[in-house]
């Protein structure tokens, strides 16, 4: 945090304390978290609020440096206002970001003896200003927001400049923030970019008339070529760190919708797995079941051919299983009972399922009375599958 409030970039804080770039992004993202703030202006503004930055520490290792001197042909105004501006440059190290500002506000407000200065600049929408740096009696103020119409800063947008040497509350009866501070004089100058578009306002505010202003206007516009550079730079980097936050949060929650989707499918993937085991365990039971039961059992298929046989129908024709698979029940029947069997078998086709009685003949050639249940098997379009069949043992009457 404090790094932040002194204007250190991402790498320069992560090379002062030896740790990795994507460290130091994560720590501050964890901060603007907790402090409830979205952007390294409003934590660097909290780090100097707090002295976690103070203003008078000297630390020369960030920011950019002050531009060179100017011709020396200047008039006796602008050479007195370039004498104060050395003043100044001298009482603020060579930092960057949110710390210069505040700092170049109060030293301005310090070597012209007035009770505030500060710098402003309007949000996205064009409807109201905030003060990105604001110092009054001496004490750096919290952010000011206040509205662009009718205010003495959307006059400077306009026309570049403003001077107003007594009774500027008249002039500008709606602005409150110029009576919270009880302002009478006002001067400021506008901010521009590298291409002359408006970045923001250098204001001075005094609670006295100010007659003799050449100074301050010349200082103002000298600062203003210090100062619009620093913010325009800070405004781009502040836009990239936006958009780097975005892509970061983008990419948190694609993470976060991946993470929920393998758990859904591991979810699934377990619920298969047990359906899987559920499955062959049923069909465990189901051949243990058919394999120990007391009566004949058979699977066909739809052209009537043996697919499955249980060991007692096995056991009833005297075969074996691989005689039977492949084969037609009345290969093994009498020829009445193979009449019957063709004569149900085709009645299948279309759901029948009647009891009837049929001979089959063991391997030895006797006759073995039976009675048939068979049971017809559609699949899922309601087509003929094939049918199975229970064939019990006529037991011939006791004598």
């Amino acid at each position: 945090m404090g790094l932040i409030g002194k204007g250190y970039t991402l790498a320069e804080i992560a090379d002062k304390l030896y740790r990795s770039q994507k460290t130091i992004q994560t720590h501050r993202l964890s901060l603007g978290r907790k402090l409830g703030v979205g952007n390294r202006v409003e934590l660097a503004r909290i780090a100097i609020q707090t002295g976690l930055s103070p203003l008078g520490e000297a630390d020369g290792d960030a920011g950019d440096t002050a531009g060179e001197s100017p011709e020396r042909d200047m008039s006796d105004d602008l050479g007195r206002a370039w004498r104060l501006m050395h003043a100044i440059e001298a009482a603020i190290p060579a930092v960057g970001g949110p710390a210069f500002f505040q700092k170049l506000v109060h030293a301005l407000a310090q070597t012209l003896g007035v009770r505030s200065a500060g710098i402003s600049e309007p949000d996205h929408a064009a409807q109201s200003f905030h003060t990105i740096a604001m110092v009054h009696d001496g004490r750096h103020s919290e952010e000011v927001v206040y509205p662009i119409n009718g205010s003495p800063c959307a006059h400077i947008l306009q026309r570049g400049a403003l001077v107003i040497h007594n009774d500027v509350q008249r002039a500008y009866p709606e602005d409150k923030a110029l009576s919270a501070i009880k302002s009478r004089a006002f001067i400021g100058v506008r901010l521009n970019d590298n291409n002359e578009q408006p970045l923001g306002v250098l204001w001075l505010a005094h609670d006295q008339p100010l007659e003799d202003t050449a100074d301050h206007e010349q200082l103002l516009q000298l600062c203003a070529r210090r100062v619009a550079p620093q913010l325009h730079r800070w405004r781009l980097l502040d836009k990239v760190r936006e958009s780097q936050e975005e892509l970061e949060a983008r990419v948190e929650q694609r993470t976060e919708e991946l993470l929920r989707a393998n758990e859904k499918l591991a979810r699934t993937v377990e619920e298969r797995t047990l359906t899987q085991k559920q499955l062959v365990e049923d069909e465990r039971r189901f051949h243990t079941l058919v394999e120990l039961m007391s009566d004949g059992f058979s699977i066909l298929d739809r052209q009537g051919k043996i697919t499955y046989a249980n060991a007692k129908y096995c056991q009833m024709l005297g075969r074996s299983k691989a005689e039977l698979l492949g084969q037609s029940p009345s290969d093994y029947m009498t020829p009445q009972g193979a009449k019957s069997f063709e004569e149900q078998f085709q009645a299948r086709f279309v759901g029948g399922a009647d009891r009837y009685c049929a001979n089959f003949l063991s391997a030895t050639g006797e006759e073995i009375p039976t009675i048939v249940s068979p049971r017809a098997i559609f699949n899922k379009l309601g087509e003929f599958d094939g049918s199975y069949a229970v064939i019990s043992e006529m037991t011939p009457p006791q004598a």
